[in-house]
């Protein structure tokens, strides 16, 4: 295209005869950047936790492994590093707002990557449902800025609903 600078321009090509070929090719995108928000961290180690699980089954190269590996410690570390006083999870630090559909969501990460071999401590994860388990009792209003968005009854469920599946997925 006429728009493409050739100089700071790259073109990356990735071939195989397995799944894995796409996963090397868009390995950059499932990279974890420590700066994002709780949400974007959980969702980008998503797809690396179904990487570094399906890895043997798929003959991933230890390269590979070691790369997603070492990025969901990452993810592990930055979200413990993130729960509040309450149990909630923030979604920039451990003084920071959340809502109990963030906190399930990056609970539910984490509820993961323990399945998955990675170490998560037990007490982050009680200390999470007991955020959670409030959360579905005292049904007080949300202190952040999406406060508004409470409102809705889809939104109210939507929290309740990532409650519930956090809580029944920890036992």
């Amino acid at each position: 295209p006429d728009d493409v600078d050739p100089a700071r321009s790259t073109l990356h090509l990735s071939l195989g005869t397995s799944p894995l070929a796409l996963i090397r090719g868009a390995h950059q995108r499932f990279q974890v950047y420590p700066y994002w928000c709780s949400e974007q961290i959980a969702s980008a180690a998503e797809p690396l936790l179904a990487l570094y699980r399906a890895g043997p089954e798929l003959g991933a190269d230890s390269a590979v492994a070691r790369r997603a590996r070492r990025d969901l410690e990452r993810v592990v570390a930055t979200l413990v590093r993130r729960q509040r006083p309450d149990g909630g999870i923030g979604l920039w630090s451990a003084a920071d707002w959340s809502t109990p559909w963030l906190s399930a969501y990056a609970g539910a990460v984490l509820l993961d990557a323990k399945v998955a071999g990675f170490a998560v401590d037990d007490s982050v994860l009680a200390r999470l449902g007991g955020y959670l388990q409030r959360s579905l009792a005292e049904r007080g209003p949300i202190m952040a800025p999406v406060a508004a968005w409470y409102d809705s009854s889809a939104v109210r469920l939507s929290d309740r609903v990532m409650a519930v599946d956090y809580l029944s997925r920890a036992g």
